[in-house]
C-alpha cells in the first residue's frame, strides 16, 4: 500500500488487539498515541506488547518528518481547492484538529512559492515555443 488514508484508529487498535501477537513473547499488542507530539493532522503512534519484557515498535508515524509536512501541506492545499475551511472538514471527519493558524500560513506560503515557480517555468516554456514557431515561418 502507498499513499495516505483516513483510518479509524479505534477499529485499528481493536483489530490489532485481537489479531496481533508480539514476535518476542506472543502476548497481545496494543496501539497507542502520544498526543503531546502531534503536529497538525499527524501524531506519533506506537505498537506495544502488553508484556513489559516483550517488544515495542517505537513509532509508526513521525510528526517531525518530511512526510508529516507533506500531509499537512496537502490538507491546506485540498481545503483551498475545495473552498472549505480545514477546521470544518476535520470536525466533520472526526480527525485530529488541523494545523495552527501560523502553520497554515507557512503551508500557504510554501504552496504560493511552488505555484509561482511552476507558473514562471510554464510561461518561459510557452514563450520559447512561440519564438520557435515564429522563426519557422
Amino acid at each position: 500500500m502507498k499513499g495516505y488514508r483516513f483510518i479509524n484508529t479505534e477499529t485499528l487498535a481493536e483489530t490489532l488487539r485481537r489479531a496481533g501477537k508480539c514476535a518476542t513473547c506472543g502476548s497481545t499488542l496494543t496501539l497507542s498515541e502520544d498526543t503531546s507530539v502531534r503536529r497538525g493532522l499527524v501524531s506519533q503512534m506506537s505498537i506495544q506488547c502488553e508484556n513489559p519484557a516483550g517488544s515495542m515498535i517505537s513509532y509508526l508515524s513521525n510528526p517531525y518528518s518530511e512526510e508529516a509536512r507533506v500531509v499537512n501541506t496537502l490538507s491546506v492545499l485540498g481545503m483551498r481547492m475545495v473552498g472549505s475551511g480545514l477546521e470544518i472538514f476535520c470536525a466533520f471527519m472526526n480527525t485530529l484538529p488541523p494545523v495552527s493558524p501560523p502553520c497554515y500560513s507557512e503551508h500557504n506560503q510554501r504552496i504560493l512559492k511552488a505555484s509561482l515557480a511552476e507558473a514562471e517555468a510554464s510561461q518561459k516554456a510557452a514563450a520559447s515555443q512561440l519564438h520557435k514557431l515564429q522563426r519557422a515561418r
